[in-house]
């Protein structure tokens, strides 16, 4: 994780930027449009055309690092994770150092995948969250808005999986989540518990008539 000091310079890029750019694009408009050099240490912040993600490019004193490089550093590697299957929407151009034992793409059917992994990491939207219990599968929940905050809570005091703060955790914190995740037996009596108890419902057959019933007939 990127550790913080009060000495730390921190510039913010205030005009958006292509995030197809790799580390070696946005080094340079470091240098370009800031004028400063991204091997001195400052931590420099991007935001994407949309204003809906943001790019840290930081200086560790070996190499320099960008925020998306965390996941596949920390998560799968301190995790031990085997395989990993990582949805990245519409950024998979900015990709440019993927592990051999990571799958990314801009889209994955969660119904399909889901039963088989073995965990999940997620944001806590209710689709995610609700998919997970239905098939069983433990979660690390790291939420940013509204309904994952309520689904990362519950997720945890009800002992289906975790919470973890989205910038806070450690590789120790990351490592042990995993790990109990997939070894925790009384865990995993509680999810097979509460799939099996979702799925006896037959909530999507239920659905599927309320719909039927709600959609005016069509004449012969």
């Amino acid at each position: 994780m990127l550790q913080i000091t009060p000495q730390m310079r921190i510039l913010v890029c205030v005009e958006a930027v292509d995030f197809r750019n790799g580390i070696d694009g946005l080094a340079q408009r470091c240098k370009a449009a800031l004028g400063e050099d991204p091997f001195r240490g400052t931590v420099f912040v991007f935001r994407n055309r949309r204003s809906t993600a943001v790019k840290v490019l930081a200086y560790d004193g070996k190499q320099l690092a960008s925020n998306y490089d965390v996941f596949f550093d920390k998560v799968v590697k301190v995790g031990g994770v085997n395989v990993a299957l990582v949805n990245v929407g519409d950024y998979m151009d900015q990709y440019t150092d993927v592990p051999p034992n990571v799958h990314i793409d801009k889209w994955y059917p969660q119904p399909s995948v889901i039963p088989q992994v073995d965990a999940v990491i997620h944001h806590g939207g209710n689709n995610s969250f609700t998919e997970c219990l239905y098939f069983g599968k433990p979660a690390i929940i790291m939420p940013y808005v509204w309904d994952g905050h309520d689904n990362a809570t519950r997720v945890e005091e009800t002992g289906h999986g975790f919470k973890l703060d989205r910038y806070e955790w450690t590789d120790a914190v990351m490592a042990d989540r995993i790990t109990r995740m997939v070894t925790d037996k009384k865990m995993k009596a509680k999810l097979k518990k509460t799939s099996k108890d979702m799925r006896k419902e037959k909530g999507p057959a239920k659905a599927a008539k309320v719909i039927d019933a709600m959609t005016p007939s069509r004449p012969p």
